[in-house]
């Protein structure tokens, strides 16, 4: 059963001769196992592809051989940052066929200040990294290996914006700052003829 094959399918030889068959799986899929004269030999990884089976011919013999598509894993992780997948906090992993397409329904923790920075996958880069975007469906198509997707989730940034009426200073002047920071300013009076009337 599956996608292989095993050659020859069929042949005669003389009895008490040797005998060897070669199997073969197709692309994306493996030997599972394979049994003859009551014998099943046990296979079962990607990497099974090919088996070379010698037989010692006694009599009528039949060679069954099951063939299993490879299974992946896509490994999820959050590289920095706070977020989860499929509603599953920071790591996850799911097991995929060959040739399958799979979706991440990614989602930044923005209850405590955080989107999405990035997604990348392989030579596949995503580049976000704006307040709002807070969730994401990335989806992988025809896999066909093992699989590793990093997500960097980032903490949003805020602007302050410093506006000076009179003569003075502002230290620091207009810039960003990211959630959940303490925003300290030096303001000075120009000279001593100028005070600090409002903020």
């Amino acid at each position: 059963t599956g996608e292989g094959t095993v050659t020859p399918d069929a042949a005669t030889t003389d009895c008490g001769s040797t005998f060897t068959y070669h199997i073969e799986a197709a692309e994306g899929w493996h030997i599972d196992n394979y049994t003859i004269g009551g014998t099943t030999t046990t296979l079962g990884t990607n990497a099974d592809v090919t088996a070379d089976v010698e037989v010692f011919v006694e009599s009528d013999t039949t060679l069954d051989v099951v063939f299993a598509i490879n299974g992946y894993t896509v490994t999820v992780n959050a590289t920095t940052g706070q977020g989860s997948f499929d509603n599953v906090a920071q790591n996850n992993t799911y097991a995929v066929e060959h040739g399958d397409n799979q979706t991440i329904n990614i989602a930044a923790d923005s209850v405590n200040g955080y989107h999405i920075a990035s997604i990348t996958c392989g030579s596949d880069e995503v580049e976000l990294g704006n307040n709002t975007d807070l969730t994401y469906a990335y989806t992988i198509t025809n896999i066909v290996s093992d699989t590793t997707v990093d997500v960097e989730f980032a903490l949003n940034e805020y602007p302050i914006t410093v506006t000076l009426v009179g003569n003075g200073s502002v230290a620091p002047a207009t810039q960003d700052w990211e959630y959940g920071d303490d925003a300290t300013f030096v303001i000075e009076p120009a000279e001593e003829c100028y005070y600090i009337d409002s903020i």
